[in-house]
């Protein structure tokens, strides 16, 4: 998804742990060096940071995090939308990911079983629950910059596919009729 790969491009801050030398940035050559902050795209910060080179500054989701996103969106109306981190979806799938690898190596007492069974509850309701306040938008005919700044990217996009997908049909339904007369 396209959407992946923005997020994975947008710089995140870090903290340098090791000379880096010249690394090609966004805005150009830079050199960066042991006990700096820098800012570097995602992609290179994870794979900087798995050879010890740099450790990323930015709070990663938790399942309390994702717990605490739940009972906010559960209490707002249709229509209003909890703002969620910048990259909501692409920390959950990780966060995901790695409760369902400790689960296949065997690696996870009750206690983390059963937070690994939250979390996935959990994210299938806050998805269950934007998707639905989305798609009730898109068909009442609401306008995107009406609430825009509490979407995610991906959100935006699938409120664009269904808008237009509802717009197209309602304009083929009415067409008929209007011909008709």
């Amino acid at each position: 998804m396209l959407a992946n790969i923005y997020h994975l491009l947008s710089p995140v801050r870090v903290a340098v742990l090791r000379d880096l030398g010249r690394v090609r940035t966004e805005g150009g050559w830079e050199v960066f060096s042991r006990g700096e902050e820098a800012f570097l795209p995602l992609w290179l910060a994870k794979e900087l940071e798995r050879k010890g080179f740099v450790e990323i500054r930015e709070t990663p989701l938790t399942e309390v995090d994702m717990a605490k996103y739940l009972i906010v969106e559960r209490s707002h109306p249709r229509g209003k939308f909890q703002s969620l981190k910048e990259r909501f979806y692409l920390e959950a799938r990780e966060l995901y990911r790695k409760l369902k690898a400790k689960i296949e190596e065997r690696r996870m007492s009750a206690k983390e079983l059963l937070a690994s069974i939250k979390v996935e509850a959990d994210l299938q309701d806050i998805v269950n629950i934007r998707v639905s306040k989305i798609i009730q938008v898109a068909l009442l005919g609401g306008k995107l910059e009406d609430f825009e700044e509490q979407l995610l990217l991906e959100e935006k996009v699938l409120f664009n596919c269904a808008k237009n997908l509802v717009d197209s049909w309602v304009r083929e339904v009415l067409g008929d009729v209007r011909h008709e007369q």
